[in-house]
């Protein structure tokens, strides 16, 4: 509108006078639509494109010719656990052509060829190609499922990222994710948005002291969902979200994971360490204290990449995190993938009990309030029709738990096949002729080095992985859900990597505590609370990359006590005392042989408490945990300390017990020898399968000297074959390894090299 005073004449003047033209010429009638990211529309066309390449000059306003291209949609496709997609999928893509071809050209696909190959896709297709009908049900991140996570994540998880503090990043990140409803585009870089670098960072992150009217303090996070979808132009609408640090436990408080962050990344202007944080007097006359970033962390993303030497500087991908999120949930026992929206999902529905639909939307970061309705409300109804129906007091606790049944788990799952599995696998015709392929293409690229041969290996290598990942889904559901408890008198197969942690985290003495500490019941502020925050930032600034036993911890090569000039390697103790042994066990050096005989039958005579495990252990480029011999273990007329003898490396451990299988007599029955266990097997090849999933006994043909995994002598050469021309690859992996682990010595009777991991 002009301004008061202004004739209709002197507007069209001023408007001429700043560039306006009276010419439309220079105008298309071109229809403008909502505008989509590049990577989008890529994935749009790439299924079309690659179709007209072998079919060129065709129409998909030709009903046969979108009959053809449909079916090739579903032939390329692959499901998450089956070769085959499902029905739901195929019309998904149908979909995303027809959006697709509707923005690029002003030619509509017709609603009858639409609705046709909807109704074809359902029908025909679907038996023709026999494609599963069923969908995939929604899931519920709930309260319980949530905790199993975390407790999982720190006190079972076997997983080693390169380095911790991606750890105590991924906690944060997923306690965000579950307390603000947040989508995983809004605190990473999407895919959809590759190279845009766009996600959390610390300027959309404010760290607030508050105190109440008893002036107890409290920190309080405001959390800024700046890229909140739909909300690219309407900044104003983004929403914002609080959170505080008091919380049953530590476990689930997010004010513990960022406030280790921050410190541990330095980003505080006035304030480095927390117990400078935690003594702040509150201002005269207010309650609340803005702790300020420093200038130069404003615009550095929160949840960044890590390498081993540390945290980078680059944001990290949104599928990185998806793929941690659902390698736990597998890791946990859960049987379907967890992702970010499942979460979401879970927060959607709690916030719809008890708060109005505009808080609700504006907590989803939602524009249509149909949008819960359509999309995120849970099929199973809250209200209790029975209580309801028959006068009595309401009740809901229930519901939650019928929700979280959307995600299966089975604590005790498999997450590799069973020995005995795995071998009739491998022995199938597809997988031999897979492996032969294989074996073709490494012994050309040794020879030539040519790049395409390595794309085609690396493809038939994904081939074989998912030929292996559908048989492990298809065992897990086939897998016993008897508990324990109901069935004690029957063997048990427990995954090793459940055991991992239990062997290593002596290792790792902040990792050791906070198993313990973040289940307290406790404050931040607590002795116990700022003990877990230390150890948070400790994770966070660490080197990750080596490990020692307590005992072994050097400093200069020496004792790391002060005023101590003891070595603590095996070298100089026996020159010292003529003996010298550590017991990993007891993490123990005893240098007296009589002693050292009274020590292992110590342990000998508590045989639930040997470890099942016998495989030298290797963590960090160290040695956590001696390898033994099940048979020597058992033999009552060795002398203690050769029962008990502690192998260090593996190509020593492993054809001594080799030794001891080609002494066996394959056509009796056999019984393993190891104290805690006792089973008796009625061959040599059923003792060896119980080796592999119980004792971590992995055995090879040069080990034992015999056909035990191999069916035929072809097998046998294309696996010494195989052997042969992946060397030089071995060869050049040691060597990048060595590359990537330049860092302090370990003692040289515990130090490995990367072929003995």
């Amino acid at each position: 509108m002009g301004k008061k005073g202004l004739t209709l004449e002197e507007i069209a003047k001023r408007a001429r006078e700043k560039g306006f033209s009276d010419d439309i010429t220079g105008i298309d009638d071109t229809q403008i639509l909502k505008p989509i990211t590049a990577h989008t529309e890529r994935l749009y066309d790439r299924r079309w494109n690659i179709y007209t390449k072998t079919h060129p000059n065709v129409s998909p306003h030709d009903m046969q010719t979108a009959k053809h291209f449909v079916e090739f949609l579903a032939c390329c496709a692959e499901g998450v656990n089956s070769d085959k997609p499902t029905v739901s999928s195929i019309r998904m893509y149908w979909r995303q052509f027809i959006s697709a071809w509707e923005r690029r050209t002003s030619d509509p696909i017709s609603k009858k060829i639409k609705e046709s190959i909807t109704y074809y896709i359902q029908g025909h297709l679907q038996k023709k190609l026999a494609l599963p009908a069923t969908q995939r049900q929604p899931h519920y991140l709930t309260t319980k499922v949530f905790v199993i996570l975390l407790k999982q994540l720190w006190q079972n998880d076997w997983y080693e990222y390169h380095h911790e503090s991606s750890r105590v990043r991924f906690t944060a990140a997923l306690q965000l994710c579950c307390y603000t409803s947040g989508r995983i585009g809004e605190f990473f870089e999407s895919s959809v948005r590759p190279g845009s670098n766009l996600g959390l960072y610390y300027k959309d992150i404010t760290f607030v002291i508050r105190w109440d009217n008893d002036r107890k303090p409290e920190i309080v996070v405001k959390i800024l969902r700046n890229y909140a979808k739909g909300m690219t132009n309407t900044p104003l609408k983004r929403p914002m979200h609080s959170i505080y640090e008091k919380t049953d436990t530590l476990l689930v408080n997010p004010v513990l994971f960022l406030l280790a962050i921050a410190l541990a990344d330095n980003a505080f202007r006035d304030y480095s360490t927390l117990e400078e944080i935690l003594a702040i007097e509150p201002p005269a006359d207010e309650d609340l204290y803005h702790i300020e970033w420093k200038d130069d962390i404003l615009d550095m993303p929160f949840f960044r990449t890590a390498t081993f030497e540390g945290p980078t500087n680059k944001i990290q991908k949104s599928n990185s995190f998806s793929h941690q999120l659902v390698a736990l949930g597998r890791r946990a026992g859960y049987e379907e993938n967890i992702t970010v929206h499942d979460a979401r999902r879970e927060a959607l529905i709690k916030a719809d009990d008890g708060y109005s639909i505009a808080e609700r939307m504006k907590f989803a970061g939602h524009i249509d309030s149909s949008t819960f309705l359509n999309s995120y409300m849970a099929q199973i109804s809250t209200v209790d029709g029975q209580a309801s129906f028959l006068g009595q007091k309401l009740r809901g606790d229930h519901i939650e738990d019928l929700r979280g049944m959307s995600l299966r788990r089975h604590p005790q799952l498999w997450h590799s096949l069973p020995a005995k599995i795995r071998c009739d696998l491998e022995c199938r015709s597809d997988l031999i002729a897979l492996q032969k392929d294989i074996d073709t293409l490494t012994e050309k690229i040794v020879q030539e080095g040519s790049k395409q041969d390595r794309v085609f290996r690396q493809q038939l290598y994904d081939k074989k992985r998912r030929i292996i990942t559908i048989e492990l889904r298809k065992q897990q559901a086939l897998q016993p859900r008897r508990l324990k408890s109901h069935t004690a008198h029957e063997t048990h197969l427990e995954d090793f990597r459940r055991t991992l942690f239990s062997r290593t985290h002596h290792l790792m003495p902040e990792r050791s505590r906070l198993a313990s500490y973040l289940l307290l019941p406790v404050a931040l502020r607590s002795p116990e609370g700022r003990c877990v925050l230390a150890d948070l930032i400790s994770l966070c600034t660490q080197d990750s990359r080596v490990a020692y036993q307590s005992s072994l911890q050097p400093k200069m090569g020496n004792c790391p006590v002060p005023k101590c000039l003891l070595r603590t390697d095996r070298t100089y103790l026996e020159s010292r005392y003529g003996f010298a042994q550590l017991c990993f066990q007891c993490d123990k050096w005893i240098t007296d042989e009589a002693k050292w005989d009274q020590h292992c039958q110590s342990h000998l005579d508590k045989p639930e408490l040997l470890p099942l495990r016998c495989e030298p252990l290797v963590f960090r480029l160290a040695l956590a945990c001696a390898g033994y011999c099940p048979f020597c273990l058992g033999n009552p007329r060795l002398p203690a300390s050769e029962r008990l003898h502690q192998f260090m490396y593996k190509n020593r451990w492993l054809p001594h017990i080799g030794q001891h299988v080609r002494e066996l007599d394959s056509d009796k029955a056999v019984k393993c020898l190891h104290p805690g266990c006792a089973i008796s097997f009625g061959s040599v090849q059923d003792l060896l399968y119980h080796f592999e999933d119980i004792h971590g006994i992995k055995f090879t043909e040069a080990t034992t000297k015999r056909k035990l995994y191999f069916d035929s002598e072809d097998d046998v050469s294309r696996v010494k074959k195989s052997r042969r021309a992946s060397r030089q690859d071995k060869k050049s992996n040691d060597l990048l390894y060595k590359k990537k682990f330049k860092i302090a010595k370990v003692p040289p009777h515990l130090s490995v090299s990367p072929s003995d991991i």
